[in-house]
Parts: C-alpha cells; sequence; structure tokens
C-alpha cells in the first residue's frame, strides 16, 4: 500500500527536491543571476540541507544583502519557509509558502511549496486544506515530480487518511497510491540510475 512506501517515498522525494533546487537554480538565464548570490544560495541550501538551520538562515541573511539577490527570490523564499518548516513553526512556514506562491505564481519552487503546504495540513489533521493544496499541485503541475506524490497522498486522504477512515473509493484510491509509488519508485531508478 502507499502507506507501506511512503517513508522510502519521503527520502526520494526529498532527494528529487534537493536535485529539482539545483536544477532550477542552474537552468535560469544566466544574464540574471549573479555568481556571488548563486554561491551564497549554495552555501545556504547545503546548511540547510546539513541540518544546520542556523547557518543556513545566516547564509541566506549575508545573501539578502547581495545586489543580484533579486534573481533568486523565489528560491530563496522557499527556502526560508522550509526552514520555517523543519524548525516546527508551522503558522510561520504556512504564511511564508503562501506568500512564495502569491508573489511568484510560476516559480520552479511553486510545486514543493503546495506540497510542504499539504504535509503542514496533514500533521494539524487539516485534510481538506491539505486536499485542496495536493489538488493544485496534481492540476497546475502534472508533469512535475511531485505530481505523483501529490496524487498519492489524495489517495490516502480519499481512504481516510493515516486515522482509518474508509471512504467511499477506497478500491480505486489504493490502486492509484500503488500505482503513484511504483512510478516514483521507477522515476527516482531512472534519474539515479
Amino acid at each position: 500500500t502507499y502507506r507501506e512506501h511512503r517513508a522510502a517515498g519521503d527520502v526520494i522525494t526529498y532527494a528529487l527536491n534537493v536535485a529539482q533546487d539545483r536544477l532550477d537554480l542552474y537552468q535560469r538565464d544566466p544574464g540574471q543571476l549573479d555568481p556571488e548570490a548563486v554561491g551564497a544560495y549554495v552555501d545556504a541550501r547545503d546548511a540547510f540541507d546539513g541540518g544546520d538551520l542556523d547557518a543556513a538562515t545566516k547564509a541566506l541573511d549575508a545573501l539578502d544583502l547581495l545586489p543580484g539577490a533579486s534573481g533568486i527570490a523565489d528560491q530563496t523564499a522557499y527556502l526560508r519557509a522550509a526552514i520555517l518548516m523543519r524548525s516546527g513553526q508551522a503558522e510561520e512556514a504556512k504564511a511564508a509558502f503562501g506568500k512564495l506562491l502569491a508573489e511568484h505564481p510560476r516559480s520552479p519552487r511553486a510545486p514543493a511549496a503546495l506540497m510542504c503546504l499539504a504535509r503542514l495540513a496533514r500533521s494539524a489533521r487539516q485534510d481538506m486544506a491539505a486536499k485542496i493544496q495536493l489538488e493544485a499541485l496534481a492540476d497546475r503541475f502534472p508533469k512535475h515530480a511531485l505530481a505523483d506524490d501529490a496524487l498519492g497522498e489524495l489517495a490516502l486522504l480519499a481512504r481516510g487518511g493515516a486515522r482509518g477512515r474508509r471512504g467511499p473509493w477506497t478500491a480505486r484510491a489504493e490502486e492509484v497510491a500503488r500505482l503513484a509509488a511504483w512510478a516514483a519508485v521507477v522515476a527516482a531508478g531512472i534519474l539515479f540510475a
């Protein structure tokens, strides 16, 4: 079931998110990027990935002082929101992800922001809010790597979530969850092969 693949899927999702973040950064128009700002962002991301949230925050604060920081404002906003989320500041993280989506709706980080909002809602047992975010992710970004994760999460919610309620489409939801989990595994195998 999807729940059994969830732990492995979270690791794969995180690895894909890290890779996608770097790819999004390097696919931007080089004329819009300041090498010093990119270096500072990479330092902040490395600190975040290493679990040093204070160092990541300090690196982002230093990045904000650089003249070329505006070229990657959406990515720095995403990383700041992710720091809030990881540090347990759920309400502040929701506000920061919401602001990112409002100010940069076409950002390459928008799908990850929607997934984070959904996970924050699920952790607060707000299944309807999570469903809205997951549907937005799957509808607005159907070809993004996180779209399959969103469909799997939606299937889990249709089943009644982790709390054991069973929805009316249980059999179909379980099938969609299995397919989404396998698709993520196959995609990760192809991506990292």
